[in-house]
């Protein structure tokens, strides 16, 4: 394996403690806790038991999006921020990925499902972190953030996250515009009007990502992955022809482990390539993080699967060598 843009020996401490306990960054905790105080929901989460609550996989309501925030919102961080650190070296150079991408420049970040905003909030304010520790250089970066979710709650809850984390992301050369969207899945004039305004809210940059996380809890529901077959290969053919980077995040669930037929079948129809491990379809992680309220280190653990363009991908190795 080629060397890391982001070795595990050079994470900072404030992320990640040299053991096996995941720090969310500052800013984030921060906004995390002063949104919750806002909603009435700290003590809530300040008083569940220690071993954590399952809580929502999340929901159009208000109900729903106020038990998803409150008791997932900070695992979902976490998963993310496992992924970007992947501080026990085990997926495979993904990390590179998510370094070299927000290294600097323009960046259109498309991020689906959005939900409360937990992994764009996690990736942009780890690199501001590893960027304030002069871990990475501190290029000037504006992304364009694209988030879709059928939740009026949710989506409003990424406006608050990104109000509060705005000022910490400029003071780190970082700055983020974010356009919301109600997006149905399931829905096919939902799909095609969503991908549409992404286009109008992304102006020319230089890089795009596409970033799926925490989507196996609706998928792998009621066939519901069968349902969503045609919506998804719409959304993968709109970003194949931008040249996206794309990694899906998920809990090693039976329903994310059921969606590799699904990824095999858009290696089928489309130019993207389903990039298994060496040794095996699945790259996984797991380690504790500290709860950002409560004296406790609940475990969280991912699957990433990631996507290339094979065109892309063939054209970086071109100039690679």
């Amino acid at each position: 394996m080629t060397k890391r843009f982001l070795t595990p020996q050079d994470i900072p401490l404030s992320l990640w403690d040299g053991d096996n306990l995941l720090s969310l960054p500052p800013p984030l905790r921060h906004a995390y806790c002063k949104i919750l105080k806002m909603k009435g929901l700290l003590e809530e989460v300040r008083n569940a038991p220690s071993q954590g609550s399952k809580g929502s996989i999340g929901g159009p309501s208000q109900e729903d999006t106020d038990q998803h925030f409150a008791h997932r919102f900070d695992g979902s961080c976490a998963r993310v921020e496992l992924a970007i650190l992947d501080p026990k070296n085990e997926l495979n150079g993904a990390s590179d990925y998510f370094v070299r991408t927000f290294s600097g420049g323009r960046v259109r970040l498309l991020d689906i499902p959005c939900g409360s905003g937990a992994a764009s909030a996690t990736l942009l304010t780890t690199v501001a972190e590893l960027r304030r520790q002069n871990i990475i250089p501190r290029e000037p970066l504006d992304v364009f953030l694209t988030g879709g979710d059928i939740s009026d709650e949710a989506r409003g809850n990424v406006e608050l996250i990104f109000n509060e984390l705005q000022q910490s992301l400029r003071d780190q050369g970082i700055f983020v515009k974010v356009s919301l969207h109600r997006w149905d899945i399931f829905n096919p004039v939902s799909t095609t009007d969503f991908l549409a305004k992404w286009l109008q809210d992304t102006p020319d940059c230089n890089k795009s990502f596409l970033l799926i996380a925490n989507f196996s809890g609706l998928l792998g529901a009621d066939k519901n992955l069968k349902k969503a077959e045609e919506r998804l290969g719409e959304v993968f053919r709109w970003v194949e022809r931008r040249k996206f980077t794309v990694v899906w995040i998920e809990p090693p669930m039976k329903a994310a482990k059921k969606m590799d037929e699904w990824f095999k079948k858009i290696s089928q129809l489309t130019r993207w390539l389903y990039k298994p491990a060496e040794q095996s379809d699945q790259l996984t992680s797991a380690a504790k993080f500290a709860h950002p309220l409560r004296d406790s280190h609940p475990k969280v653990r991912l699957r990433i699967v990631r996507l290339e363009d094979h065109t892309s991908h063939e054209d970086e190795t071109r100039n690679l060598g």
